[in-house]
């Protein structure tokens, strides 16, 4: 009975935890969609509309050999760029 009462105390604060991260997501998109009512949709498009964008591209049936070509083009630039900009001085 100890251990069942024990594992629903950890459960119970493991999830009361989740708390924490979800209202730093839901402050990030709050300040988004403020964002968006500021500047417009022109600028800032809403959260609404992304995620419905998001959702069209996801739909296609190219979408997953995009992304893979995308992330493969940005990691290999990103990893060159790194490479180059952390160069060793020439001793003297």
């Amino acid at each position: 009975m100890n251990r069942i009462l024990e594992s629903l105390g950890w459960m119970g604060r493991y999830l009361w935890a989740g708390w924490a991260g979800l209202s730093g997501i839901f402050c990030f998109l709050a300040a988004w969609q403020a964002g968006h009512e500021i500047y417009g949709s022109f600028i800032l498009p809403s959260p609404g509309e992304t995620f419905t964008a998001i959702g069209v591209l996801a739909a296609r049936p190219d979408f997953f050999a995009i992304l893979s070509q995308t992330v493969t083009k940005r990691s290999i630039s990103r990893a060159g760029c790194t490479c180059l900009s952390h160069r060793r001085p020439i001793n003297e």
